[in-house]
């Protein structure tokens, strides 16, 4: 891409909040570079890092400041950082900055390699690390005043390329008796179309999620009632400028008094309390809510939650950079191993 490429441009923000201020810059660089004002020239440095790096907080939100303001000074034309994606298992994984000078591949070096190794430095405070495991978000949120606490599974985010059926927290919720507590979305079309065939207000024995995958568990079979059906209700994603996200044929159900799911016929992430809501239920009125999303539904569930983590679940997207077992990538990184660097 970098050889074929007038210019590459990514992202400054994660969550994604920046696609049509990064749009802008790209046609600006692509532009002037047509009309002769300039000539881009990019390099890059490799970090050997892997992992996932939240911008709205510090050390990242400082470092991507910094990068905003060397640009359209001294000759730098734009200053990236590719934060690599740790489940694409591709040659080109690791972390790398990116800058583009006019004219100057010296400078470019240069600096990429300095914010490369000021990267290197905070990647310990950087990288995104979950705050509980499944036991320790159920015990947070019943010790702790007010309602709801929001707790995202990105380890089952569909996001990420994941099942969205995983049973894993759902298990261990019913194991444990928690109550006041709802799911959401989980993806199991079959379940659906079983709670449509006996109808709102009938109950039966159901088997829930744990379908798809090997990372997906095992499936839940529980008695429910089913509340609702709708056909294709939609949430509506605020980090995407309020876009409209269709959710499918879709199921309320209830497993005894206080435990509520929503089931779906699309693989749909969880962007916003919409997910709830858009079907009836306010979730509001539950204690905690275990959702399958990451950083985007994290923003999105501001508004209403009391609190919002990141939880350690199991999974296909877990966490757990070190042991993600790739076929394809082979080279050292970190924080695999200590110092990918040497040798």
């Amino acid at each position: 891409m970098l050889s074929n490429a007038t210019a590459l441009v990514t992202y400054k923000e994660w969550p994604h909040k920046d696609i049509a201020a990064r749009a802008a810059d790209l046609f600006n660089l692509v532009a002037d570079a047509a009309l002769g004002k300039t000539k881009p020239t990019t390099a890059t440095y490799d970090c050997r890092i892997i992992g996932t790096f939240p911008t709205a907080d510090q050390p990242m939100r400082g470092f991507v400041d910094r990068m905003s303001a060397l640009e359209g000074k001294d000759r730098v034309l734009s200053v990236s950082f590719a934060s690599g994606y740790p489940w694409g298992d591709v040659s080109c994984m690791t972390a790398r900055t990116m800058v583009i000078t006019d004219g100057e591949p010296e400078k470019a070096q240069h600096l990429a390699e300095m914010l490369g190794r000021e990267f290197w430095g905070m990647r310990e405070a950087a990288i995104h690390k979950p705050e509980f495991d499944i036991d320790g978000a159920i015990d947070h949120a019943l010790s702790h005043e007010g309602r709801p606490y929001i707790f995202a599974d990105p380890a089952d985010n569909l996001l990420c390329g994941c099942p969205a059926d995983a049973t894993y927290i759902l298990a261990r919720v019913l194991e444990r008796g928690v109550q006041n507590v709802a799911f959401g979305p989980i993806y199991d079309p079959m379940a659906v179309e079983l709670c449509a065939a006996i109808g709102a207000g009938s109950s039966m024995r159901l088997r829930i999620g744990g379908k798809l995958d090997s990372f997906s568990g095992f499936p839940v079979d529980v008695p429910i009632t089913v509340v609702k059906l709708l056909d294709d209700p939609v949430q509506y994603v605020a980090v995407l400028g309020n876009s409209p996200c269709p959710m499918g044929h879709t199921a309320w159900v209830k497993v005894a008094d206080e435990v509520d799911i929503i089931l779906t016929s699309k693989k749909v992430p969880a962007l916003s309390p919409d997910v709830f809501t858009a079907v009836g239920l306010d979730i509001r009125t539950k204690k905690m809510a275990f959702c399958k999303m990451w950083q985007h539904g994290k923003a999105g569930f501001a508004s209403v939650a009391k609190e919002t983590h990141i939880i350690d679940a199991p999974g296909a997207g877990r966490l757990k950079y070190a042991e993600i077992p790739y076929r394809r990538f082979r080279d050292p990184y970190w924080p695999k191993v200590a110092d990918p660097f040497s040798g």
